[in-house]
């Protein structure tokens, strides 16, 4: 069996390379001790020997290799350089020539160290990428009211794209030219649901030409200069394919293309090879869809002057916020006025830091805390801490309960910048608030940002029960530092029911829900269940940008309230109240 080599960690060159530098070694030295004669002006030409030869013979010689049409002229000039070349100065020129030093290779050596500093290249790179997102982002803003304007009157007037007019031409309610006006042509992919076709536009330049895709009921891809157009139906199809089958990008737009093309026409890519690739177009129409969506709910709300906790009865929950009927045990005050609210946080939810990187300034949708609250409550806590001198002490509870923390999981998120997410549900299971958790663990600021939150909606005097998995250690965190004075009486903290018996036994019998009283029978693991909704969505938004990951949970978040409104509806009209 051979032996096999053993790398040393201290040795810099191979032995091959060692033999090659011991056989070169006298070359070297001959070649370094004639550079410095050279420099020196010392140096010693070698004989040369020259062969007794005369000038016309060597004519001769030469006379035979030459073309029939050479003329006299030329033969006399070779002549007179063979003498020039013979004479003795020339011959003493050429003698002090080192012939014995090697002539420099035709390839040169290729450098250890490129040319370019990678680090350069890479900051190139990224500034150019983030110049044309940032570019991007502000064509958006500039347009987005004319665009939203003419959504909503095209929503009206198509009945949301569902009447036979969905794909008329109504780019005359908008365009102000006249018929003789300068035009823009270009071509266009407009894709539908049950086809696709390349067509040629004539764009004005009265209005962007985004507006004017849209008036023939296709949303652009980019807002200035779109290349490629999806139908309205299309990304609502898309939009509940994606709320209900988690279904992915690339597999949807690869699934439509090849429905697409063997009912319509190929849209050829630039080389004639196979049809374009539209999953960056349609990922940024999708992304204007929902902006849409989210602005046309903005608007209603601002319309009808609705409060926050107004807000919060229309769109999460009207069964916790909104009014009572004052009938059956809601007759009772301890029962007709008690919001009981669950948290817990996950940390699958999160966020590599080198996806999606550019320099578009943050969005926290409305449903997330934003960030500036969420530092106003840790230094809230820091204040109360160092009036009230509380020591650190280990929580037994809070040591023995696996949640993320610093300490235990920073070898997991060390290369995230959103580590995950903390959330609220009712007792309904509608998603009340979330809250971004950036860069740390589950630490007491992310509960207690989203419970301040809540308090100033629902007003003074109302109980609130809180279940969370660390609420035993919640309680003691708050009564320690004097959180919430003029609330404190008001609220009251248990364990969710599974999570309880992770605790010590007498946590189990002070904080259970089903051991106490006022809890009914709320378990505490709605956000559980939410957690369970979302797992689909771990994979592709821990590659998305910042503004898409939050995006995306806010969007998914507000539907599945809408859908728990639907089933409260559907509960309500089953039981036959009134």
């Amino acid at each position: 069996m051979a032996r096999k080599a053993q790398a040393t960690p201290f040795k810099h060159e191979s032995a091959k390379e060692k033999k090659k530098r011991e056989r070169l070694s006298d070359r070297h030295c001959k070649s370094r001790l004639l550079i410095n004669a050279l420099r020196r002006g010392n140096y010693q030409p070698p004989s040369i020997e020259h062969e007794a030869q005369s000038s016309q013979s060597a004519w001769t010689n030469e006379d035979s290799h030459l073309d029939d049409n050479q003329g006299a002229e030329e033969e006399w000039q070779d002549v007179t350089d063979d003498r020039q070349y013979n004479s003795p100065g020339i011959q003493q020129a050429w003698g002090s020539i080192p012939w014995d030093v090697p002539a420099p290779t035709q390839n040169p050596v290729p450098s250890r160290y490129p040319i370019f500093d990678p680090e350069i290249s890479r900051s190139i790179r990224e500034h150019d990428r983030n110049a044309i997102h940032n570019t991007r982002a502000e064509n958006w803003k500039k347009i987005m009211p004319k665009l939203f304007s003419a959504y909503l009157w095209l929503k009206d007037k198509t009945a949301n794209w569902t009447a036979p007019c969905s794909f008329d031409e109504f780019t005359s309610r908008f365009c102000k030219c006249q018929q003789s006006s300068p035009r823009v042509h270009q071509f266009i992919d407009l894709v539908d649901l049950v086809g696709q076709q390349r067509v040629k536009i004539n764009f004005c330049f009265c209005m962007p030409r985004s507006v004017q895709l849209l008036s023939i009921g296709f949303l652009p891809s980019s807002p200035a200069k779109p290349t490629a157009g999806f139908s309205m139906r299309l990304l609502e199809y898309h939009n509940y394919a994606w709320q209900n089958s988690n279904v992915r990008l690339k597999p949807f737009v690869e699934t439509q293309r090849i429905f697409s093309e063997e009912r319509s026409k190929v849209l050829w890519n630039h080389r004639k090879t196979a049809g374009r690739d539209l999953r960056q177009c349609f990922s940024s129409s999708m992304l204007v869809y929902r902006d849409l969506l989210d602005q046309t709910i903005d608007l209603v709300q601002k319309t009808l002057t609705l409060t926050e906790k107004d807000k919060l009865a229309s769109g999460t929950c009207p069964a916790c916020f909104g009014p009572s009927s004052k009938t059956g045990l809601h007759q009772l005050p301890s029962v007709d006025n008690r919001l009981i609210v669950s948290l817990d946080g996950n940390f699958q939810q999160r966020h590599h830091k080198l996806a999606g990187r550019s320099t578009v300034p943050l969005v926290t949708p409305d449903i997330f805390i934003q960030p500036s609250d969420l530092d106003e409550v840790k230094e809230y806590i820091a204040t109360q801490e160092r009036t009230h001198k509380i020591p650190k002490k280990a929580d037994k509870c809070a040591d023995s309960h696996k949640a993320g923390n610093d300490s235990q999981n920073e070898t997991t998120w060390k290369a995230c910048d959103d580590t995950g997410v903390m959330g609220s549900c009712c007792r309904h299971d509608s998603v009340v608030f979330l809250a971004n958790i950036h860069g740390t663990g589950e630490n007491r600021a992310l509960p207690l940002a989203i419970l301040k939150r809540i308090l100033a909606i629902v007003g003074p005097e109302r109980p609130v029960g809180v279940l969370y998995d660390l609420g035993c250690s919640l309680d003691k965190f708050v009564n320690l530092r004097n959180i919430f004075a003029e609330d404190r009486h008001w609220i009251k903290f248990g364990t969710s029911v599974f999570h309880s018996y992770a605790h010590e036994w007498s946590c189990q019998i002070k904080y259970n829900p089903r051991y106490q009283k006022g809890w009914g029978l709320s378990d505490g693991e709605s956000l559980e269940r939410l957690w369970s909704s979302l797992s689909a969505q771990i994979s592709p938004l821990r590659y998305a940008s910042r503004n898409n990951r939050l995006g995306a949970l806010s969007h998914r978040c507000n539907y599945r309230n809408q859908q728990s409104i639907r089933n409260l509806e559907q509960i309500r009209s089953s039981t036959g109240a009134a």
